[in-house]
């Protein structure tokens, strides 16, 4: 009888521990899934937040990318110098008459500039025109962002930048899609190719609204069609100087004497009996030499350059104008005064005006070139610039540039020394629109802003 009590009591205690083990185990399995719960969603939280700094790092690309582009010079369908046409401010924006900005659009569309990433870089697009496509192909993973342009409470010169940031470019077809578009980033287009049909969004987007403002190239208008602080020397031919504008009125101002005044020969508006000529001007003289770039813009000369939308040539031993290094590129002013329209060309050094093929035109009445010389500007070929001039040093006008002119204005901190017949004709308009819209682009401090969505 013993062995079958034995038998038995073992196995009622072999049953005890089969409960308990499966309790265990039952346990473990609940911690397990419990644990791998906060895995899972850890690692969601964490993909997440990638997805949402990519979309933020584009979005913030997008900003810095598009200022870049506003103190550029001119671009093309690839937003590079490929058969560029106009420059990247003139392309999106029109500057009106009030001297603020708006967008350009076309059948109530803005064209906005876009920006997609690849294993070398962005790959941009900037249309002109309706909206067009970026070209996504094996990329339609990588993040894009966008660009519009809003003004800012009408006020002059500030404009609001909005970039859109994506983490992925999944709003439109793999080929040709339109990311570009005021619909990008979480429109649902069916059929995308990625291995089925329905409504796909994207994961993370991110929008920043930042002002930018122009700081003016010139924030004072020239009160004379011709200032020079120094002398004016005119000993042959004729210095011919006209201000039709009958706001300023003054077609000549000199700080010291003129030579020869029977050599030039000035006129202002019709019918106007103020004085046009104004030798001996005390206002100039008075201000110290060094101080009288500052006083026009604000800067002292030698920073002046340094601004984004300034294309610095350095001429330490003197450049013609035929052969000026900018970037490692040697090429003419006229044609670097043609890639950067809305630029303001600073040429650190003596610049002389030689050897371009005639007849020498920079600038137009619609863009007007802004020329800043820190040294001496010499002209020994005919040339008709339209825009500004502004010479720290001596301007010498030959006589083998003779019946050339100067339309805009002409500021020299030096002496004028002529020996060709020369003109200098006030146009307040082109004045105005370098004053306006000519200048770099910063950033507004405080006016940041953004909005982020998974």
């Amino acid at each position: 009888m013993k062995p079958s009590l034995s038998r038995a009591f073992l196995r009622q205690r072999g049953a005890a521990t089969l409960a308990v083990v499966m309790v265990l185990f039952f346990i473990l399995a609940m911690v397990a899934a419990y644990t791998n719960r906060n895995m899972i969603f850890e690692q969601r939280t964490s993909s997440n937040s990638f997805r949402a700094a990519q979309s933020m790092s584009a979005a913030e690309a997008g900003l810095d990318w598009t200022l870049s582009m506003l103190n550029g010079g001119i671009v093309g369908p690839s937003c590079t110098s490929i058969g560029a046409t106009d420059d990247f401010r003139n392309r999106y924006l029109t500057l009106k008459a009030d001297g603020t900005f708006e967008a350009k659009v076309w059948g109530g569309l803005q064209a906005q500039p876009a920006c997609i990433a690849t294993d070398t870089g962005w790959n941009c697009t900037c249309p002109v025109g309706p909206p067009g496509n970026l070209t996504l192909g094996a990329e339609v993973t990588r993040p894009v962002f966008t660009t519009r342009f809003d003004p800012m409470n009408n006020l002059p010169g500030v404009i609001v930048l909005n970039t859109r940031g994506c983490d992925a470019a999944r709003s439109g077809a793999i080929n040709g899609g339109n990311v570009n578009s005021a619909g990008s980033c979480h429109i649902e287009p069916i059929n995308l190719n990625l291995g089925g049909s329905g409504a796909v969004k994207v994961d993370s987007m991110a929008t920043l609204r930042v002002a930018v403002a122009l700081v003016p190239a010139m924030p004072v208008f020239p009160s004379a069609a011709m200032t020079v602080r120094g002398t004016v020397d005119q000993s042959a031919g004729e210095l011919r100087v006209i201000n039709p504008d009958s706001s300023t009125g003054v077609a000549l101002r000199v700080g010291g004497a003129i030579v020869d005044p029977l050599a030039v020969k000035a006129a202002g508006p019709a019918g106007g009996t103020g004085e046009v000529t104004k030798a001996g001007d005390t206002t100039l003289t008075d201000v110290p030499a060094s101080d009288f770039f500052r006083r026009s813009f604000n800067l002292p000369a030698t920073r002046y350059g340094e601004q984004p939308a300034a294309v610095f040539v350095s001429c330490p031993l003197g450049c013609d104008a035929s052969a000026v290094l900018y970037n490692g590129v040697t090429l003419p002013l006229t044609t670097l005064a043609a890639q950067n329209p809305t630029r303001i060309i600073y040429v650190n050094g003596n610049l002389t005006f030689a050897g371009l093929p005639g007849p020498v035109t920079i600038g137009t009445a619609a863009l007007p070139t802004m020329l800043v010389v820190n040294g001496n500007l010499t002209f020994n070929q005919q040339v008709a610039f339209n825009g500004l001039i502004y010479v720290e040093g001596d301007v010498t006008w030959n006589a083998a540039a003779a019946d050339g002119i100067v339309r805009g204005a002409l500021l020299v901190r030096g002496n004028y020394a002529g020996s060709g017949t020369a003109a200098v004709s006030y146009d307040r308009a082109m004045v105005q629109q370098i004053r306006d819209g000519y200048g770099s682009f910063v950033r507004v401090p405080g006016s940041w802003s953004t909005r982020a969505g998974t």
